[in-house]
């Protein structure tokens, strides 16, 4: 990683016996983005792919 910028490095380990026959870890690095601190509202009810923005069934939330 660039040594002249600010990041965050979070080391991850997986451990499940059940499932793994060891641990296993891995790394990832997120570097800090003075440019990109700012971001719009997401709304997931009208992300979902389907037609006109909502999933038959989905009852979305108020607006208020």
């Amino acid at each position: 990683m660039n040594s002249d910028h600010w990041y965050l490095e979070v080391q991850y380990t997986l451990d499940d016996p059940a499932n793994y026959t060891r641990p296993w870890s891995w790394l990832r690095s997120y570097a800090w983005r003075p440019d990109m601190t700012l971001f719009r509202e997401y709304n997931c009810e009208l992300q979902t792919g389907a037609k006109g923005g909502l999933t038959p069934g989905l009852v979305p939330e108020p607006q208020d």
